[in-house]
């Protein structure tokens, strides 16, 4: 007989003990920044992390670039959009993020694209005259414009 903190052993135990052990580790950015969408005055910024992060991109017209936007959650993919940009003019971004234990935040490499030229046009096209047709005459299967 085998007795252990009082308890009366008689048979093996298998006991499991589980270790919470504490996250220490900053999430990794997978891919990206990658820049699509890409128009005259806005572009979308993709990106991917390893684990749910919250943080959010900088981007502006020098390097290091200065105007902040965040996240307002965790994600893993990670998307969020620039408006109200400069048509035909280079921007820099660089995205940024923590985990749910606030480990980083850890920062990408600063990427630039370029926003389009122009947005083309787009005012419908307006009739100013017209259409107008001629006179047409029918003779069998034919058609003839008299004019």
């Amino acid at each position: 007989q085998t007795v252990v903190n009082n308890i009366d052993i008689t048979h093996d135990i298998l006991q499991n003990i589980i270790l919470n052990m504490p996250d220490d580790d900053p999430p990794i950015i997978l891919s990206g920044p990658t820049i699509t969408s890409i128009t005259c005055n806005s572009a979308v910024v993709e990106w991917q992390t390893n684990e749910g992060a919250k943080g959010g991109l900088k981007y502006g017209t020098s390097s290091p670039p200065g105007t902040t936007i965040t996240e307002s959650n965790h994600y893993v993919l990670h998307s969020m959009p620039l408006t109200g940009l400069t048509p035909d003019t280079e921007y820099f971004v660089q995205v940024y993020g923590s985990d749910y234990y606030n480990n980083g935040p850890v920062y990408s490499d600063i990427v630039s694209f370029r926003t389009k030229l122009s947005c083309g046009d787009t005012t419908p096209p307006v009739f100013i005259e017209g259409p107008s047709v001629g006179h047409f005459a029918c003779t069998g299967e034919a058609v003839q414009e008299k004019w």
